[in-house]
């Protein structure tokens, strides 16, 4: 038999303390550097967050005076369809476009026209 000039755990122990001596231990400056980049990220994301919902208040804002306009404006139409059903608006057209009288009226004409 042959004789061994180290033995399996003696081995296994210098391997051990080989490889602790080239692993890498994060220190304690990593972790300060992530948390500092984590932070400029989030603060990043929050200004321009908060800038964007700014923009949408303002747009709201300009969204609301059109919608007012458009409300206003319908209901100065509806007050005109509604006039258009009425026996006043029918004689006045009937007057005025097609030029018709009443039984009875006399029409006047200016020399000239």
């Amino acid at each position: 038999m042959k004789r061994q000039f180290f033995s399996h755990t003696f081995l296994q122990m210098k391997w051990q303390e080989i490889s602790m001596a080239y692993k890498r231990v994060a220190k304690p400056r990593f972790f300060l550097f992530i948390m500092v980049i984590a932070v400029a990220v989030f603060s990043c994301s929050y200004f321009f967050e908060g800038r964007y919902i700014k923009v949408q208040e303002k747009r709201i804002a300009e969204l609301d005076g059109i919608r007012e306009a458009a409300a206003l404006a319908n209901g100065e139409l509806e007050r005109k369809i509604i006039f258009t059903e009425t026996d006043e608006y029918i004689e006045r057209v009937a007057r005025e476009e097609l030029s018709l009288l009443k039984p009875g009226q006399i029409r006047f004409v200016r020399a000239g026209q």
